[in-house]
C-alpha cells in the first residue's frame, strides 16, 4: 500500500516537472527578478558607464597636457565640451559607477546569499530599481547630445555655475542631467529599501 502511493506521489511530481517551460533569454536575463541576474546588471551597466567615464577622463586630461591641440579620438575641446567632459566624468563616476558596482551588483548579489535568503524581499521592486537607473543612465548620455552640449555646471552642481543657463549656457542639458540624477536617487532609494527590508 505505502509502494503504491509512493508511486503515485512520484508520478505527479514528475507531471509538474513535464509541464515546465523554460523562460526567454528575455525574461531571464532582462526583465528577471533574480537578485543574481539583478546584480549583473547592475554591474555591466555600471562598467560601461566606467568606459564612458574614462574615456570623458582621457580627453579633458590630453586637453590638460597639451592645450589648443585636437585630442586624438574626440578633436578640438572647446569651453563649454571642457566642462561639461568634467561634469559628467564626475557624475558618471560617482552615481552610474561607484553606487552601482560597489553597492547594488554586490548588494543585491551577497545580501540574499549571507543571510541564507532565497532573493530579496521585494524582486520586482528590485527589478524596478535596476529599470529606473537604467533609464537614468539612457538620459545621462542623451543629456550630452542636445543642443548646447551637456550640462557643465560641475558634478556637485553648486551654484553660481550651475545657477543660469547664461553661465554654463546649457539650459537642456542641464534639465536632463537634474532628471538623470533624479531618476538615479529613485532607483537607489527603492533598491536602499529592499536592502534595509531583506536585513
Amino acid at each position: 500500500m505505502a509502494d503504491t502511493v509512493a508511486d503515485v506521489h512520484q508520478h505527479e511530481a514528475h507531471g509538474q516537472v513535464d509541464h515546465h517551460h523554460d523562460q526567454s533569454w528575455v525574461s531571464k536575463y532582462v526583465f528577471s527578478v533574480d537578485h543574481k541576474i539583478i546584480a549583473l546588471q547592475y554591474l555591466f551597466t555600471g562598467m560601461f558607464m566606467g568606459i564612458i567615464g574614462g574615456y570623458m577622463a582621457y580627453v579633458f586630461r590630453m586637453q590638460l597636457a597639451f592645450p589648443g591641440i585636437s585630442v586624438p579620438g574626440f578633436g578640438q575641446v572647446s569651453p563649454g565640451e571642457y566642462n561639461a567632459l568634467i561634469t559628467n566624468h564626475g557624475s558618471i563616476m560617482i552615481f552610474w559607477v561607484a553606487m552601482p558596482v560597489l553597492i547594488a551588483a554586490f548588494g543585491n548579489f551577497l545580501i540574499p546569499l549571507m543571510i541564507g535568503a532565497d532573493d530579496m524581499v521585494f524582486p520586482r521592486i528590485n527589478r524596478l530599481s535596476f529599470q529606473v537607473f537604467f533609464v537614468s543612465s539612457v538620459v545621462l548620455l542623451l543629456s550630452l547630445f542636445v543642443e548646447g552640449g551637456g550640462f557643465g555646471g560641475a558634478w556637485t552642481s553648486y551654484p553660481p555655475l550651475s545657477a543660469s543657463g547664461d553661465y554654463n549656457q546649457t539650459e537642456l542639458g542641464a534639465t536632463l542631467w537634474l532628471l538623470a540624477v533624479a531618476l538615479e536617487f529613485v532607483a537607489f532609494l527603492l533598491g536602499g529599501i529592499n536592502f534595509i527590508t531583506t536585513l
